[in-house]
């Protein structure tokens, strides 16, 4: 029987912030059990380490450079076709919900559904504004970027977009299982990427987390490109570093997150039991963050290692 097909994405995700990767101070357990149950690729890279570009490869199966998407802000090529289309074509019913960041619109999108994936799940940045509130849409990219918004705007988990794509996930697999057509489903989730909205008792446990740089962090840069150097000197450089690394806002963002990947992927198994149909899971991020190696924050200038689940 065809598999049922689960792609889930984070945004921005190191490696070093994942549990199963040698991490325990950050807590992601759903991950480590898929890491755990599944095949682990530990040598896997990100095709460019950008967000529109990566998504662009792991959606097409082509290098950035051939897709017209590369870099963040440029559309996909009209001639290029995406998994949805292929798999769709194929005989799957084929939903994407949340962060797509491939028509040229950059972070939000356009709230139009593209070719090949189902409108009535479609959930990019666009509709999702579309439901809050003007007060609560602003604060989104401003007020709750930081612990102080969260707690004062009374941010809880219904009020995300990661748990909003997750809900509409779950409906998706329960959808309608005499329909004798397997599925694909992308969980596209923004997390931990900024602005890192998650309720604050996420964030609290990580106030004082501190992790290790490792040498890097002392990097003189001397040998490195040019660009590199003018990169460590702006906003994402750390021009003075201590060895430590600390951001309790992209933690608590990462556990939150793994709290939603667990919800999919309990509804995908469940799915699963109901109709006897074979089950693949596969989790990625589409690029990582240097975490303050080599005098770096952020991502852009060099290639990072993600990791596949």
């Amino acid at each position: 029987m065809t598999p049922d097909l689960i792609l889930l994405f984070t945004d921005t995700q190191p490696r070093r912030l994942v549990g199963c990767h040698g991490n325990p101070a950050v807590k992601t357990p759903h991950i480590d059990t898929l890491a755990a149950e599944g095949t682990r690729f530990d040598r896997a890279h990100t095709a460019c380490p950008l967000c529109t570009p990566a998504r662009a490869a792991l959606l097409t199966g082509m290098m950035p450079a051939k897709t017209g998407a590369y870099t963040n802000s440029q559309p996909l090529g009209d001639t290029i076709k995406t998994l949805g289309q292929r798999l769709r074509d194929a005989g799957y019913r084929t939903a994407l919900i949340g962060k797509w960041h491939l028509d040229g619109h950059d972070y939000f999108g356009t709230g139009k559904c593209p070719d090949g994936w189902e409108d009535a799940y479609w959930y990019d940045g666009r509709r999702y504004m579309m439901e809050l509130s003007p007060e609560d849409a602003v604060a989104w990219r401003t007020e709750w970027t930081a612990l102080e918004g969260l707690r004062r705007r009374g941010v809880t988990s219904e009020l995300t977009w990661a748990h909003r794509i997750t809900d509409r996930a779950e409906r998706f697999l329960a959808e309608d299982d005499s329909d004798p057509r397997p599925k694909l489903l992308v969980a596209s989730y923004d997390e931990p990427h900024h602005p890192w909205t998650c309720p604050p008792e996420f964030v609290e446990p990580y106030l004082e987390t501190k992790l290790p740089i490792g040498p890097s962090a002392f990097d003189t840069l001397e040998n490195k490109p040019a660009h590199q150097r003018r990169w460590a000197e702006n906003q994402f450089g750390v021009k003075d570093p201590t060895g430590w690394w600390s951001l309790p806002m992209m933690l608590g963002c990462t556990t939150f997150v793994d709290t939603q990947i667990g919800r999919v992927v309990a509804a995908a198994r469940a799915r699963a039991e109901r109709a006897g149909r074979p089950l693949w899971i596969v989790f990625t991020s589409d690029h990582g963050d240097h975490l303050g190696a080599h005098r770096l924050n952020n991502k852009g200038p060099t290639g990072v290692t993600v990791q596949v689940v």
